[in-house]
């Protein structure tokens, strides 16, 4: 229920903070959860640091594969990590 108040919400245009708010939240969370520094993250996974502080800072909002990734990496951050030494 929460997923579709935040969604009418932001087609209204009075809520895209909150919207923001909550990916900013997860990504912190993600990255604390792996337990890497912001630095460490941004380096390991190959995100830039940059667009790494704008979504955790509520900025920028991860789409598509980005977010996907994030998802992926808080399920299994070493898998990731394997396959992007490999890469």
């Amino acid at each position: 229920m929460e997923r579709y108040f935040t969604v009418v919400e932001y087609y209204w245009g009075r809520a895209r903070k909150i919207l923001y708010e909550n990916q900013r939240d997860e990504v912190a969370r993600i990255r604390k959860s792996v337990g890497l520094a912001l630095q460490q993250f941004s380096d390991e996974f190959k995100i830039v640091l940059r667009t790494l502080r704008k979504r955790e800072q509520g900025k920028r909002v991860p789409h598509g594969p980005a977010h996907v990734l994030l998802k992926v990496i808080e399920v299994s951050p070493n898998a990731v990590m394997k396959a992007l030494k490999h890469a």
